[in-house]
Formats: structure tokens, sequence, C-alpha cells
């Protein structure tokens, strides 16, 4: 068995996590009532993990009213095993497998976490992402139309741009 399914999977995992990210950007916009040109400034510098802090912040001044969406955005990243996937390093080795490790400098010294994936347990990890983004939609009002006009505006930025 070759690597071609498991990274072609890998590839969809890539994109699940864009969507998720994407998702989280237009809700944050939203809870901001920015315009999309306007949410992308604010949010364009802004790593994951920081979105979701402001995001969460934001939505705890609604008391409970979020307390879903609150309780999976605080798991969305953990359960993704996004910074080990997207950061650690890719072992192609056993065929039809990548081997993830994540390396870490602690005060205590070095660290590392691994996980394995094959083409089957990637897109089960992958339809998790997926469920999640979905729900997440769901719960704070996020449509796909909110999320393609993100996309536009930086379609609209990209062709106005010098370089190409």
């Amino acid at each position: 068995m070759t690597h071609e399914l498991v990274i072609s999977r890998y590839g969809l995992f890539m994109i699940a996590w864009s969507v998720l990210d994407s998702v989280v950007q237009a809700a944050l916009g939203k809870e901001l009532g920015l315009d999309s040109k306007r949410t992308h400034i604010v949010t364009t510098g802004m790593q994951f993990r920081q979105r979701v802090i402001v995001l969460c912040s934001l939505l705890t001044l609604h008391g409970s009213k979020h307390s879903d969406a609150l309780k999976l955005l605080q798991r969305a990243e953990k359960n993704a095993r996004r910074n080990m996937l997207v950061h650690g390093h890719i072992i192609v080795g056993t065929p039809g497998q990548l081997k993830f490790v994540k390396t870490s400098a602690l005060e205590s010294g070095l660290s590392a976490k691994s996980v394995s994936f094959n083409a089957e347990s990637l897109q089960t990890h992958v339809m998790l992402i997926t469920a999640t983004t979905n729900r997440l939609q769901s719960l704070l009002g996020v449509s796909d139309a909110d999320v393609q006009t993100l996309a536009d505006e930086a379609l609209l930025v990209a062709g106005s741009s010098v370089h190409t």
C-alpha cells in the first residue's frame, strides 16, 4: 500500500481546518458587527487560538446563551490536534500511514508527542472537524454565505494587489 490515500486525506484535514478557522473568523465579525473588510483587518494577524479566546470572551457577555458554542470552541483545537498535524514532523515510513511528532521546549527539558493516522482514521478525524464546524455554524448563526463573503473580500483584495 502506498501513501497516496493517506496523504490525500491529510489534504482534506487542511481544508477542514481552514473552513473551521473561517467560521470562527466570520463569527467574530458578526459578534462585533463588522463588515467583511473590517473583519479581515481585525482578525488577519490573529492565530486561531487568539481568535477563539476573543470570540469566547465576547460570547460570555451574553450570559449562558452561548454555553454550548463556548464548550465546542474550547475543545476544537485540542480535539483537532491541529498544531501536531500542521507544525509537527511528518514521518512517512509505514506504508499507508503518516506519523506526526510535535516537540516542545519546556523548563524541564524537551517534550514530544506523537500520533499516527492511516487513511481511514484520518478520514474519521476530518469528519469530526467537519461536524464541529457545522455545529458551531448552527450555534452561532454563521451561514455559508457569511464565510463566502469573507473569502470574496480576500479575493477582491488579492485581485487589486500588485503582487499576484
